[in-house]
């Protein structure tokens, strides 16, 4: 398991950092990695911080989320970032899962929601 979650935490950091004036870009015109959920939508993200604390800034449609990185719980190899009601899951394999309340989301990196 501890393998498993060294392996996503290279992957996170081998994707392009957010500068801070990446993070209000509008959706548009952001550069970033692109994601295609299930439902038909997109999500687009970055990553970089706030101060000395890791974050992800989330393109969910036309709203920006920027969620904090949560503690690793040990166990499960996943990332987290969440700001409580908006969390971003990404699990080995390029999953990304969000969650916007109660409403939940599988999204994958090719023309749709696939995870080969």
């Amino acid at each position: 398991m501890k393998l498993a979650f060294a392996l996503v935490g290279l992957m996170v950091a081998s994707l392009p950092a957010a500068r801070a004036q990446d993070l209000d870009t509008p959706a548009e015109t952001r550069l970033g990695n692109q994601f295609f959920c299930e439902d038909g939508t997109s999500l687009a993200m970055r990553f970089g911080s706030q101060g000395q604390a890791p974050i992800a800034a989330v393109w969910a449609g036309k709203d920006r989320h920027v969620l904090p990185l949560q503690p690793w719980d040990g166990v499960t190899p996943q990332i987290v970032w969440s700001d409580g009601p908006h969390k971003l899951t990404w699990n080995p394999g390029v999953q990304i899962t969000w969650a916007d309340g109660a409403s939940q989301l599988s999204c994958g990196r090719r023309g749709g929601h696939r995870h080969e």
